[in-house]
């Protein structure tokens, strides 16, 4: 385990090849050398039942934090700030709230991003919390309810510039009225009938045009209301519209969550959907990578102070999108502040090249025989010693760049 403390790890094998047991039996031999484990569970494999009755656990403890929907689960607010990291703490929560909100809403455009930049800003603020005053970091932060409550005071606030709620809920429901009618007039066999409710929608569309002549007359009459008052509200009950589908997840209602050092600590999702999953991950990743930028005492340690074991890499790995996303720092910076990874895969394409040319531990395990000949493209292993290698027994083990080596798995 010694030479193995180049920190990161990957574990290739195919569906009952051993992986989850070797990943089990590494975490808790770095665990029993003190170094803090954090092992993503997404299928049950990584219980405390597991771990106790398929391994010597040489005194490790095993810590589960289960993650669900709602109270009486574990959560994680995106909202709070390390108060210790003066360097920018309230940046970092201000990003991950907003990378929170994209990945529940993959669509969300520039002019949104910018709008819920300045509504995360103000939320903080009503909490008494601002950037330029790292005291105010203290304070009990606030929560995507609160964010809820900004945007629909900022809504009936830019709406009362011109007159309140009542013109734009009037203008609303004329525009449903007039939709309606248009729909009755279609499906109407008489003329008579037609003429009638033509006149209806013709009146229903003049009262809109004089109510938006009013919003009209107000933004050219005072440029700073400009740009349109209608397409910020607009923009506001989208925003809107978005927070309300994080808040109804209830991924964010759940008790802080509380790690134990030198432990195993379990963050079991095994109780949420896949797409969920995805930010939990994210938040968790990027919260455990900051934690060891503000705590690294020493750059470059010789041995870990934490690792990070995910099984699946599949399931991850499309959060890798962008070279700052929190996946790719851990890989590619997390060494330097004492940061590892166990990680699983099935095949080696899973990895994405920023992870791959950051593993230095490679554990090759049998694989599926149409990905035999990946292993011989990336490693330069041949297929026909590949195919020699056994479930749950045998593995080639590489280090840094020095040779692959056949090992035993198990004993």
């Amino acid at each position: 385990m010694a030479s193995a403390s180049n920190f990161h790890h990957a574990l290739i094998g195919t569906s009952g090849a051993g992986k989850t047991y070797t990943i089990r039996k590494m975490a808790i031999e770095f665990a029993s050398q003190g170094v803090t484990q954090f092992v993503l569970d997404t299928q049950g494999d990584y219980s405390a039942g597991e771990f106790l009755a398929n391994h010597d656990m040489k005194g490790v403890r095993v810590n589960e934090i289960k993650f669900g929907y709602g109270p009486g689960t574990a959560g994680l607010n995106p909202f709070s700030i390390h108060s210790n990291d003066e360097q920018g703490g309230y940046h970092h929560a201000v990003i991950g709230v907003l990378e929170t909100i994209r990945l529940f809403n993959p669509a969300v455009g520039s002019r949104q991003k910018t709008l819920l930049r300045k509504l995360v800003n103000s939320t903080y603020q009503r909490k008494g919390i601002t950037m330029e005053n790292p005291a105010s970091w203290q304070k009990n932060p606030p929560t995507m309810r609160d964010l809820l409550t900004t945007i629909r005071d900022e809504i009936s606030s830019t709406k009362l510039r011109v007159g309140g709620e009542a013109l734009f809920d009037g203008i609303e429901e004329l525009r449903k009225k007039a939709k309606r009618l248009a729909k009755q007039a279609r499906e109407s066999a008489s003329d008579e009938k037609r003429g009638q409710l033509q006149e209806e929608i013709d009146e229903a569309k003049e009262s809109i045009f004089n109510k938006f002549q009013q919003i009209i007359e107000v933004e050219v009459d005072d440029e700073e209301k400009l740009p349109s008052i209608a397409g910020t509200v607009n923009r506001l009950e989208s925003v809107h519209d978005m927070i309300e589908g994080v808040i109804v997840s209830g991924l964010f209602d759940g008790e802080q969550i509380r790690p134990k050092r030198g432990a195993i600590n379990v963050l079991d999702l095994t109780s949420l959907n896949q797409v969920d999953q995805q930010p939990v991950f994210y938040l968790l990743l990027e919260k455990t990578f900051h934690s060891a930028v503000r705590t690294c005492e020493k750059l470059n340690p010789k041995v870990p102070d934490m690792m990070f074991g995910f099984d699946e890499v599949k399931l991850f790995t499309a959060l890798a999108d962008s070279p700052l996303s929190p996946i790719n720092r851990f890989f590619t910076e997390g060494r330097k502040y004492g940061l590892g990874s166990l990680c699983g895969l099935q095949h080696a394409k899973q990895l994405t090249d920023e992870m791959r040319s950051s593993i230095g531990t490679l554990l090759l395990l049998p694989v599926a025989k149409e990905k035999v000949a990946d292993i011989r493209k990336i490693w330069g292993i041949p297929e026909h010693l590949m195919s020699k290698l056994r479930p749950k027994s045998d593995a080639y083990y590489g280090f840094g760049n020095n040779d692959f080596v056949p090992i035993k798995l198990f004993g």
